[in-house]
């Protein structure tokens, strides 16, 4: 085991970053009493980092090919595959080492192994724009 993430607003939840032959990520619901694998078309490649936003869905892997975005149930236990997109194939062919959300969830850090930090928007909050009223701090869900 690489690395482990657990949600601090929900410690049943945890997801581990695995480098060893077989799964790379695996998700537990129920504080670790039951496992099962996120990784379905995830390169295989040894994973160093995973990190996540429990109320998006959005999980972040570092892996020897890069890190990967996908989007899942973290609050269930479910079947439905998850479909990883590749976010540094644009940056230099690198190990990653790292990943990060600052703590708003707004920020994505990457590490790529001899290059440095990478930072920029994370991908998952431009799925669900809201609106925000500066007058009560309600959130709205942002019209087409």
């Amino acid at each position: 085991m690489e690395r482990i993430y657990a949600d601090p607003a929900s410690p049943r939840l945890a997801l581990a970053a695995l480098s060893g032959n077989g799964p790379h990520i695996v998700r537990t619901t129920n504080s670790g009493g039951f496992w099962d694998a996120l990784d379905y078309d995830l390169p295989s490649a040894p994973a160093r980092a995973v990190t996540a936003d429990r109320a998006a869905g959005a999980i972040y892997v570092a892996t020897d090919r890069g890190v990967f975005y996908g989007h899942a149930d973290l609050e269930n236990a479910s079947a439905n595959p998850v479909e990883w997109r590749n976010l540094t194939s644009a940056l230099p062919a690198a190990p990653a080492t790292d990943v990060r959300l600052d703590a708003a969830g707004v920020q994505l850090y990457i590490a790529l192994d001899g290059y440095g930090v990478y930072a920029a928007a994370a991908p998952h909050r431009a799925r669900a724009l809201q609106i925000v009223n500066a007058a009560d701090y309600s959130a709205r869900a942002a019209a087409p």
